[in-house]
């Protein structure tokens, strides 16, 4: 099992979601999305996320309590898959 998604909340908890797959595509992501919205409640999150096409894809459904911004294409400090 891989982890594909994280998140850490202000409170000082931790989120991630893993998968048997090695990539993840929309719809996996959108699951991601609405179970951390469900968990966050009336709270609001920043996610900091790459530039996956599966993180930009048109379909996604972002909900109200989650904003996302995203890295810049290449930026090996903040991803270590791009080292």
């Amino acid at each position: 099992m891989l982890p594909i998604q994280q998140v850490g909340a202000g409170s000082g908890g931790f989120f991630y979601t893993s998968s048997s797959r090695i990539g993840i595509n929309n719809e996996t992501f959108q699951k991601f999305l609405n179970v951390v919205s469900i968990e966050l409640g009336d709270d609001m999150a920043l996610i900091q996320i790459d530039r996956a096409s599966a993180h930009q894809a048109l379909a996604l459904c972002w909900p109200e309590n989650i904003i996302a911004i995203f890295q810049p294409s290449h930026s090996p400090q903040l991803n270590p898959l791009e080292r």
